[in-house]
């Protein structure tokens, strides 16, 4: 695994050939402790080592929407938390199955891909502390590229909104 900062863009990192030294560490904490081990966990989740549920530990449920309104100065009532939740879950579902699909336009799939880098840019001004993860595969001679937006909170790392193929 190879870290490279880009130049004058001091918040984005790219990590080269994550996978080469990834030892996934599971803990009982929601989230996960690290953007690599999630970028990773996704991209597994994408070649079908991994099924969707086992990502859910890594979206926010109910209580950490609450926590999340509290920390951006918000309330939130435990039925609007709930509601919050369900859909964002919904929707990254979605994404994911469209994501997942994706590279059969191109007669290939996530499957048959090695993850080359994975892109971590940081997005300043957000209420959260926020990140894009952007994986970067190869499938014989095409790139994969599957994006989605990450939030922090009590320094662990969630799946946001916006998983797309290509991004």
């Amino acid at each position: 695994m190879h870290l490279s900062n880009c130049g004058r863009n001091q918040g984005y990192v790219v990590v080269e050939n994550p996978l080469e030294q990834w030892t996934y560490q599971a803990d009982s904490l929601p989230g996960a402790s690290d953007l690599v081990d999630l970028s990773c966990l996704l991209f597994r989740a994408l070649q079908g080592q991994l099924a969707f549920d086992s990502l859910r530990h890594f979206i926010a449920d109910s209580a950490m929407v609450v926590r999340m309104y509290l920390a951006t100065g918000k309330q939130a009532s435990p039925a609007e938390a709930a509601q919050v939740a369900d859909s964002a879950a919904a929707l990254l579902y979605r994404q994911f199955l469209e994501t997942s699909s994706q590279p059969v336009v191109y007669r290939t799939s996530w499957a048959e891909a090695h993850l080359d880098k994975v892109h971590l840019l940081e997005l300043p001004g957000q209420r959260l502390p926020t990140q894009r993860i952007i994986l970067q595969a190869t499938a014989g001679s095409r790139t994969l590229r599957a994006g989605v937006l990450c939030f922090q909170l009590d320094n662990r790392w969630f799946l946001g909104e916006g998983l797309r193929f290509g991004s």
